[in-house]
């Protein structure tokens, strides 16, 4: 088995899955996209070739079969396909009987398929490449979460088809890998220089090199879209040293997502952050930070809060502190 899902299992074709295929590649209704149906020896072909990219890519299409039951009604699976310019892309791919239609089996299966590229493969993208009249299909690709991004047309048996490219974007946070650090300069240098508009730009671009070589040193945890760099974390044992997201992607749960990860893999955080940067102050309380100490920084001379969080504890600001968020 590759993988299951609620209803349905996924396993490896097999030469004895022929008659099983026959009964979707040759039905004129189901092979509608593909304006005709399979002749044996095309069967034989589609199946052999099923076999083949197991052995070469790791992946295929699989067979579908309800559970329970073990009926096979359908097939689905991951497959290199041309997406144009020279593209390659995993594709995710998917046909079913036509006595199986219309039970959300092909979104299940698309969607178990989905996962797998993204939590075992760690591919950083999917498509689904679907002909622009196979609307049922492209109901599918988009309750997968996926979203057109493109056209190609496809020449096949003589027919010049138009095909919609579907895509989804693996999301994942992960380490900080060396080929990620140019993304991330650039988001830590526009962050600061945004959020910190009380203190000169020199500061912070003076200060650029000594990060550029910290950081590959330091524990940074990146959001990533795809390949895209979102935001990414830094922390120094229970300390978080910084938070920064992308300017195109504020506003979206990303810097978010960073805080709660760390917050799932430690009991405790501290963090400082400016007092005229009220939007990261309550950003942090939102959170579960609560202001503990108040001091000048050294390197700027502006005023400067120490924050706290602690898993399932209440925390008791000082009492001689009193701590305006109105800037």
């Amino acid at each position: 088995m590759i993988f299951e899902t609620e209803r349905l299992y996924l396993r490896k074709l097999n030469q004895g899955d022929f008659a099983n295929l026959c009964t979707i590649l040759q039905d004129e209704t189901a092979m509608y996209a593909y304006e005709h149906a399979f002749s044996g020896e095309e069967v034989q072909e589609w199946l052999d070739r099923q076999i083949t990219r197991y052995q070469t890519d790791g992946f295929g299409l699989w067979a579908v079969l309800l559970k329970g039951t073990n009926t096979f009604i359908g097939q689905a699976g991951l497959t290199m396909q041309d997406a144009g310019n020279g593209r390659r892309v995993v594709e995710i791919g998917y046909l079913f009987r036509q006595d199986y239609w219309h039970n959300g089996y092909a979104t299940e299966a698309a969607q178990g398929c989905k996962r797998y590229a993204f939590e075992t493969i760690g591919v950083p993208e999917v498509y689904s490449i679907i002909r622009d009249n196979n609307y049922a299909s492209q109901r599918v690709a988009r309750r997968n979460g996926m979203q057109p991004a493109g056209t190609m047309v496809k020449h096949y048996h003589g027919v010049d088809m138009p095909h919609i490219l579907y895509c989804a974007k693996n999301h994942r946070i992960q380490r900080m890998q060396p080929e990620q650090l140019d993304a991330c300069m650039d988001i830590w240098l526009h962050g600061n220089l945004q959020a910190h508009a009380f203190i000169p730009a020199s500061y912070w671009r003076g200060a650029a090199d000594s990060v550029r070589e910290a950081l590959p040193c330091s524990e940074i945890w990146v959001d990533l879209e795809g390949d895209t760099v979102r935001g990414f974390i830094g922390l120094q044992e229970d300390y978080i040293a910084g938070l920064f997201v992308a300017p195109a992607f504020r506003g979206k749960g990303v810097g978010g997502g960073l805080l709660v990860f760390c917050q799932k893999k430690h009991r405790a955080l501290t963090l400082e952050v400016y007092e005229k940067n009220g939007r990261a102050v309550r950003f942090y309380q939102k959170h579960g930070f609560h202001l503990v100490e108040q001091h000048i920084d050294d390197a700027t001379g502006e005023t400067a809060y120490r924050m706290f969080w602690q898993k399932d504890s209440r925390i008791e600001a000082v009492d001689n502190i009193i701590f305006r968020l109105d800037k």
